[in-house]
Formats: C-alpha cells, structure tokens, sequence
C-alpha cells in the first residue's frame, strides 16, 4: 500500500481542511490522485467505513472505485448496508470513479445511486459521456483515453515512425475484434465488396509474434519497478500493442470503435492512428463524431459520408455508402491530400493543444469534485499571501 511518510502526512493534512474517505481505494489510484490531483485520502475498508455508525459525514467527500462498487452491489445484502449508512451518516458529496459505465456497472446500481443522490452532491468521473438519464447524477468526463495515449513514450514511437518516412504499399488498415454485430457486419461488407482488396485486415489486434497485453506488462515489469510507467505504455494496449510495421505501410485507418450507441466512449482505437499521425475513416456513433469535432479534430469525408453514416437510414445503405467512401479514397488524389493534411492537423492538437486542455479541465473537475481538499489550491494560497 503507498503511504506518506507520517511527517510529510502530518504536513499535507495540515494544508487541508478535510480529510477525503475513500472506500477500498486500489493502490495505484492513490497514487493517481496524489501525484496526478494532488489530493491525498484516507482510505478505509468496506467493514471500517460501514462501522463509523456515529459519524456525521455531511462536510466529508467519499470516494470509491468501480470494482468495490461493483463488488458490494453484487451482494444484495451489502448493498442494502452500504445504501442505510450513506442515509443514516447524512453523507451530502460522494464521488465514484467508474472509467467504463457501459462495461463496469449495472444500469439498476447507477439508478439506486441516481435515487439517493436527491438531494446530494453525487459525481461520477468516467471517461463516458452523453449520459442524460440520471438527473441526481453529476457525470464528468476525464478523457482518460486521451489523456494517457500522449505519453513521452508513444511520442516517441510516433516520431520514429514519422523518421522512417514510410511509403504506402496498403491503403487501408483494418483492426477489429468481431464480438458484435454491427462489427461482423462492417466487416463482412467491406470484405466481401472488395473494397478492401489492398488492405490490411486483422480480427485480433496483435500481429504474429507481437505480445499480448499481460505478456508486455509482465515484460516491462521484469525491466522496471515503476508500476506508472508500465501501465502507462500498457495503456495503449488493452488487446495487444499495435504492430508498427502495419503503420508503415498503409495509407489510412478504417476505424470502429466499441460503442456505437447510447454511452459514448472514445477509446484507443480511435487515438492511436491520430497520435501516430495516420488518416482514419472514423466508424463512430455521432456523439463521438461531435467530440471529436468539438475538441478540434478534423474528419475529412467527400462532402457527403458522415451525414449518410449518421442518418437514420437502413443499415445497408449506410454500409454502401462507406464502400463508395473507401473507393473514393483510393482513387481521388485531391481527397488523400485532404486526408494527409487534416491527419498532420490532428497530430499537432493531439500533441500540443490537447495535454494541456486536459490537464487543465481534469484539475477543474477535481476543483468541483473536492473543493479546495488539494494540495495545488493549498499551495496556491500559501504563496499568495
């Protein structure tokens, strides 16, 4: 477990006015909250925390993870437990820090929340948005995704791959897992309408002989103690890192993200190619298309794709209006320098604008999140005095 040392404790906490409880907090998310929000926590057990029976938590912030969240939901009677001490202990400002609504929470706990957070001050911090459905819930988006992928090391992976000058033998690049039905049936229909006959196509995301995610963790961490380090390059990576050589060779990524309706969630996926300063035709809900735009990026079509793809119409008409896009690409020269110049423009808001616009929205949230219960505002004061 990660712990200050108690003098330097002591001094942190005389810098704050509160202490933040947290519930079974993983070790490196203490870490995270530290070094990255410099907000330090007290963290309790399950059990510890459900026994302050006596306690007035009404000026105190909570916080807990998905996974104890999610593990005391699934027992029935600890969740009825955990819901009685929240209303008894008059706790006003909770905040849960789900990263993937859609994959680590069950719809019925986020209403149980939603019900009890009449009232209250309840935030959830996740890297999900459009969430309009729970109206006692304060949802903030921390571009996490985003956030990790523009890390010293993929930086340097990207401008060694922009050193090696690559030439385009392949136009496309097609990575996906097929556990969905609108992934099958892009994939089917791109395949079978030859679209993609010069392509890269690949349904698992790791190359022959690339490593595995576990295996490149366990790699790293046979190299170097530092656990930050090795999930940040692991971050890229959850299905295996991306085989560079692929990268070298084609023109443009055909990209399909996870999800494609309801909670948004932009993913590696989608941040890899632009990190790397590669074209992508981007096969995202229109939420995501928005954020996208909305955060300064630049997708280029031939003045007609992306409204057809975020139509209402039939499906496969959507899909044959991407086959025509992809041909398109491949045969008009004027829109592969479009492609070119808005995936240079990518690169530089990926690389130059966007770390500093999350740092800055992420220190905001934790602002609204914990008041001034941190150290960069503590700090602050004391050397304006």
């Amino acid at each position: 477990m990660f712990e200050l040392s108690q003098t330097s404790k002591k001094k942190m906490n005389e810098l704050l006015k509160n202490n933040i409880i947290a519930v079974d907090l993983p070790d490196w998310l203490t870490k995270k909250f530290y070094f990255e929000w410099g907000v330090i926590v007290d963290n309790f057990t399950y059990d510890d925390f459900c026994s302050r029976t006596t306690q007035d938590l009404s000026k105190q912030h909570i916080l807990i993870y998905e996974s104890q969240l999610r593990g005391i939901f699934k027992d029935k009677e600890k969740w009825h437990r955990f819901i009685e001490y929240l209303k008894q202990s008059q706790v006003h400002s909770m905040i849960f820090y789900i990263r993937d609504l859609y994959l680590s929470v069950h719809p019925e706990l986020l209403r149980d929340l939603n019900k009890l957070g009449n009232g209250r001050k309840f935030r959830v911090l996740s890297n999900c948005y459009h969430m309009d459905d729970y109206e006692n819930l304060t949802f903030h988006v921390l571009n996490e995704e985003e956030h990790y992928s523009s890390n010293p090391v993929m930086q340097s992976l990207a401008f060694e791959l922009a050193r090696i000058k690559k030439q385009p033998k392949k136009d496309f690049l097609l990575i996906t897992v097929l556990k969905d039905d609108f992934r099958k049936r892009v994939h089917k229909h791109l395949t079978e309408s030859g679209a993609l006959r010069n392509s890269i196509v690949k349904t698992s995301p790791s190359g022959e002989g690339i490593p595995t995610h576990s295996q490149l963790i366990e790699a790293l961490s046979k190299q170097t103690k530092d656990q930050h380090f090795t999930r940040t390059v692991a971050y890229m990576t959850d299905n295996g890192p991306p085989n560079y050589k692929f990268y070298e060779e084609v023109f443009c990524e055909i990209v399909l993200e996870s999800k494609n309706f309801g909670i948004s969630d932009l993913s590696e996926k989608t941040f890899r190619p632009v990190l790397l300063g590669i074209p992508i035709v981007f096969l995202g809900s229109k939420v995501m298309y928005e954020k996208l735009i909305h955060d300064g990026y630049k997708l280029v079509d031939n003045n007609e794709f992306y409204t057809k793809w975020h139509s209402d119409s039939n499906f496969d008409d959507r899909l044959d209006a991407l086959v025509e896009f992809v041909e398109d690409i491949k045969n008009n020269e004027m829109l592969k320098k479009e492609m070119l110049n808005s995936a240079e423009h990518n690169f530089k808001v990926f690389w130059t604008e966007r770390p500093l616009k999350n740092r800055k929205i992420n220190l905001n949230i934790i602002h609204e999140c914990f008041g001034e219960n941190n150290l960069i505002s503590q700090i602050y004061k004391r050397f304006n005095s």
